[in-house]
């Protein structure tokens, strides 16, 4: 996430059809590996669609994706608005942005999120993050997409990102009594709804009133979602305990 901006920022400044070209070339080269390297696991789950949209039915696995999907709602406000509001910003300088943020999602989702979780309750974590990412698109409608202040806004918004990335997904893994595949699928499929739904709403937004505006919204979905954690926390949290006490007791 970090390197692909960088370098379609280089490559971008050439054409902008050289950026679609190099990641072609990187797809070609990660179809060659995986061709010659994956193989299929021994046990394979078996998992369908039905079983994933069943698992939706499970409380603490909805309210999980829910909450997901209010704060995917803002990470892909700022990683597919944000651009927009740039128009007079160099490919380049664009790439260096995302470069940035892409490093501080990848740290923070590393060894922030571990040196947080360690010292604090999981929940309690997240709900801060999620809280801190509605202040930071706050900010960024403030900014109204002058560059000296939006840039600074996106980059740092990578930290709050990585962070609840990383937990969420361990969240959707946990907090569910069923197979990691269709723990995974159930939770992906909600969250990425709301990550469809924003970018076409932000344009939208910003046609009808401001640049600013899609931010706005965006900081109070993400706000919902933190609410939600807030009343949800201990209710996720003991779904995560409960499926650890019977994963313990099969074995």
């Amino acid at each position: 996430m970090a390197g692909g901006p960088l370098l379609g920022g280089y490559l971008g400044s050439f054409s902008w059809r050289y950026p679609f070209f190099g990641t072609a070339t990187l797809m070609a080269l990660a179809l060659i590996v995986s061709l010659a390297f994956l193989r299929e696991p021994e046990g394979k789950e078996q998992a369908t669609p039905a079983d994933m949209i069943m698992a939706l039915k499970n409380p603490p696995v909805l309210v999980n994706a829910l909450i997901g999907l209010c704060y995917s709602f803002g990470f892909f406000t700022i990683l597919a608005y944000s651009p927009l509001t740039l128009p007079d910003l160099s490919a380049t300088a664009l790439g260096v942005t995302f470069f940035a943020w892409g490093a501080l999602v990848a740290i923070s989702s590393v060894f922030v999120v571990n040196w947080l979780t360690s010292r604090f309750d999981a929940s309690k974590v997240l709900f801060a993050d999620v809280l801190g990412m509605a202040l930071v698109l706050a900010a960024a409608g403030f900014a109204e997409g002058q560059a000296e202040l939006l840039l600074p806004v996106i980059v740092i918004s990578g930290i709050f990102c990585g962070i609840a990335n990383a937990m969420f997904t361990t969240f959707a893994i946990q907090v569910s009594p069923f197979t990691r595949s269709v723990s995974s699928g159930a939770y992906n499929f909600l969250r990425w709804s709301g990550a469809a739904i924003a970018p076409v709403l932000a344009g939208y937004l910003k046609d009808a009133y401001s640049p600013g505006v899609p931010f706005f919204v965006g900081a109070v979905v993400v706000f919902v979602g933190a609410v939600g954690l807030f009343g949800g926390g201990s209710f996720l949290l003991n779904a995560i305990n409960r499926n650890a006490a019977e994963h313990v007791s099969a074995d």
